[in-house]
């Protein structure tokens, strides 16, 4: 895997930094000729008193023409080769940017119109309670940052400020540890990681998550949601039609359920334990969907040599919904005090103690999952002719984790930049979608969409070498961290299955290993250079053993010529093999004409 990279030439990002420069700039002229500024979002996209259009309409007027300094700065930041692709050349990129602000001004007012109108029905009914709680929602919305906003809308870049990442509070915790940890999280991971009855490891103590943060005068945004029984089709909004039946299979969804989007962090349990030998109480249920394609680009058409024809297309701006939902039952959240518990069969709707005070409080609870909503680039696949039906759903999620680890050992992509989840077409096919975790997407599902050949080939090749059954799977063909509540669904067989429909092989390397040995754990560069050792006559070496003093891991040792053969860059072990008396070879920088000769025959 090669080193954390950002690609400076993706246009995306390269238009994100353009807007950001353009921003500063109108930001700053204004604050020097008005004496205005903006904090929260609902101020920058709001019309103002006298009628005069929102600040975030303005920017166009101000960029018409574009300011040269602003033209010059932006030509210092962005690489000559893309800056005619977005605009730079004919001021076509104030376009893009005035278009992206509208439809961020639309969304904010939106939701403004909605919470507004929602509140006065709460006041026409006399439900003073439900009505205030609306109205403390309408500040959150109102009140969040402007650049993080703008951050989330893609507008901005996100790589100089994590906007979405959330807090385990632990300062109000008993001892001296929790002052002084920082605990925090990407939002679409801390639902899972922080969910409340969860607990994590920091500072030598074991701590567990007892619900989410409130703040004054603020609530948290909370919306419907359901999928379809079906083929789980996601839907959300502030209103679902009950009668409504899903537009992908036309079978009924499920029942409508409620999530609430924890954007304050959380809150740890007063009581701090001692570490204990069994790991950490854990909880993971929940999913990823897909809630809206965005902006789709034109296929990229692949043909299998079986002739079935797999469609690829890119989207940009995609929406994707993260749901923890505690294993299936939600969680209990008191709407006073933000005490939270997953909700099980031991649940009791009994009095709770608030989280930070410790004191009684007898707040009403009610049952909700957490989410989190965000936008970034896709690939989605639909495969032709092979047949879905809803006992096929294994076989389709195994194919979708097959291709995510393909993709991340032929692209080189790291594996924790990259997911997927189900989805369907327009016109009502299953498809994969494969999606980019990090925040506002940097291209990587585009890049895949792009290679689909490839990505198939290496992901065939990875279910084929393991040793696992086939009718399982392991951490070595298909499973992950991230996958887990899957695990019992994902099989080699199952990927391997709808890879033969399409007349994919493994290739006769991977069939017939080096020395006839299958590897399931090592990577296609290691096994290609033992592959062409083997076939040179070189004597078997040991495999992925742990040498020397510190029991470094290697790829393979030959131990009669003290030969260790090692993947990536690493200083510490490789100085401390050589000091072992072991001649350190890398399999990045190595050549087999001349390491061939250093090796014992076979």
């Amino acid at each position: 895997m090669r080193i954390p990279w950002i690609p400076i030439e993706n246009e995306r990002i390269a238009r994100r930094h353009a807007h950001s420069i353009a921003l500063a700039a109108y930001f700053r002229d204004r604050y020097e000729n008005d004496g205005v500024s903006w904090r929260f979002a609902g101020e920058f996209f709001s019309p103002g008193s006298d009628g005069q259009d929102s600040p975030a309409s303005q920017v166009r007027t101000f960029l018409t023409p574009v300011p040269e300094r602003v033209d010059a700065a932006i030509r210092q930041v962005v690489p000559e080769s893309i800056a005619s692709a977005i605009g730079i050349d004919d001021g076509s990129w104030v376009e893009r940017l005035c278009d992206l602000l509208a439809i961020a001004e639309h969304e904010m007012r939106n939701d403004l119109d909605t919470y507004r109108e929602l509140i006065e029905q709460a006041k026409e009914a006399n439900n003073l309670g439900l009505g205030a709680r609306l109205q403390r929602t309408l500040k959150t919305i109102e009140s969040r940052q402007l650049l993080g906003y703008l951050a989330n809308k893609n507008i901005l870049p996100k790589y100089g400020f994590p906007v979405d990442t959330v807090e385990l509070r632990t300062t109000h915790c008993e001892g001296d540890v929790g002052a002084s940890l920082e605990l925090s999280r990407d939002l679409s991971q801390a639902i899972y990681d922080y969910a409340p009855g969860n607990q994590v490891v920091a500072g030598g103590k074991l701590w567990t998550s007892r619900g989410l943060q409130k703040l004054p005068k603020r609530e948290l945004v909370e919306l419907k949601y359901r999928t379809c029984v079906a083929c789980q089709q996601f839907q959300c909004g502030t209103e679902l039609d009950v009668e409504e039946v899903c537009p992908s299979c036309q079978q009924p969804f499920g029942k409508i359920r409620r999530f609430v989007v924890p954007e304050f962090g959380f809150v740890a349990d007063r009581k701090v334990e001692d570490v204990k030998p069994e790991p950490p109480e854990r909880r993971w249920g929940g999913s990823s969907y897909v809630e809206n394609l965005g902006d789709i680009s034109d296929p990229f058409p692949w043909q299998s040599t079986g002739g079935v024809e797999v469609q690829a297309r890119a989207g940009t701006r995609a929406r994707m919904v993260v749901v923890s939902d505690g294993g299936g039952a939600g969680f209990q959240l008191c709407g006073r005090c933000g005490w939270a518990a997953p909700l099980d069969r031991k649940s009791s709707k009994s009095a709770h103690k608030h989280p930070v005070t410790d004191k009684s409080c007898e707040g009403s609870t009610r049952i909700v999952s957490l989410a989190h909503r965000y936008e970034t680039d896709i690939a989605e696949f639909s495969f032709g002719a092979i047949a879905y039906d809803n006992d096929a759903v294994g076989r389709w999620l195994s194919v979708l984790y097959a291709l995510l680890e393909g993709a991340s050992e032929a692209l080189e992509i790291s594996r924790d930049d990259i997911d997927g989840t189900l989805s369907w077409t327009p016109d009502g096919r299953r498809s994969l979608v494969l999606f980019d975790t990090v925040p506002a997407g940097a291209g990587a599902a585009k890049r895949i969409a792009e290679n689909l050949g490839k990505v198939i080939q290496f992901a065939v090749d990875r279910v084929t070498r393991c040793d696992c059954g086939e009718e399982t799977s392991c951490y070595g063909c298909l499973r992950s961290f991230r996958n887990e509540r899957h695990h019992d669904k994902l099989s080699r067989q199952g990927a391997l299955s709808i890879f033969a429909e399409l007349k994919v092989e493994a290739t006769p390397e991977v069939v017939d290993g080096p020395w006839g040995e299958t590897l399931a754990y090592t990577s296609q560069s290691v096994i290609e250079l033992l592959l062409k050792l083997s076939k040179r006559g070189v004597q078997k070496p040991e495999l992925g053993v742990d040498l020397g003093q510190h029991y470094w891991p290697v790829e393979a040792v030959w131990m009669k010529p003290g030969v260790v053969l090692v993947e990536g860059y690493d200083e510490e072990r490789d100085s401390g093999l050589a000091s072992d008396g072991y001649t350190v070879v890398k399999v990045e920088d190595t050549d087999i004409d001349q390491l061939a000769p250093l090796l014992p025959a076979g």
